[in-house]
C-alpha cells in the first residue's frame, strides 16, 4: 500500500495531488460563473464534488452537481463544467483493466 499525505489548499486553482501508473487524482477549484469548455479524457473519470454547485454536462445531456455527489465517466466521453458557485473537484483519471477478458478458465481450474 502506498499513502499520498497532501494538503488541499483552498486557493490552489488546479493541483496534482497524486501521479501513478494508471492513476492520476487532480483537485481542480472552478470559480463561480467560470467554466471548462467541451473536453474528454482517454481514461475512465471519477468526480467528486468536494464543494459547491455546477452543471457538469456530458455528450448533450445536463447534469447538476453539489457537494458530495459523485460522476462517473467512461473513456473519451466529451464533458464540460460550468460552476454555479466556486466549484472545487476531487477528479480521479484510471486506466482500468477488465480482467474478465483476460482470464485463462484453464488457469483457473489447476488452483
Amino acid at each position: 500500500m502506498t499513502t499520498y499525505k497532501t494538503e488541499l489548499q483552498v486557493d490552489k486553482v488546479k493541483g496534482v495531488l497524486v501521479s501513478a501508473p494508471g492513476l492520476k487524482v487532480i483537485k481542480l477549484k472552478i470559480h463561480a460563473g467560470s467554466e471548462l469548455s467541451e473536453h474528454h479524457s482517454n481514461s475512465t473519470v471519477v468526480i467528486v464534488c468536494v464543494d459547491g454547485d455546477g452543471i457538469f454536462t456530458i455528450g448533450f445531456t445536463q447534469h447538476e452537481i453539489k457537494t458530495g455527489e459523485v460522476i462517473y465517466m467512461k473513456p473519451f466521453e466529451k464533458h464540460s463544467v460550468k460552476a454555479i458557485t466556486d466549484l472545487t473537484l476531487i477528479i480521479n483519471h484510471m486506466d482500468l483493466v477488465d480482467l474478465s477478458q483476460n482470464v485463462n478458465k484453464n488457469n483457473l481450474d489447476e488452483n
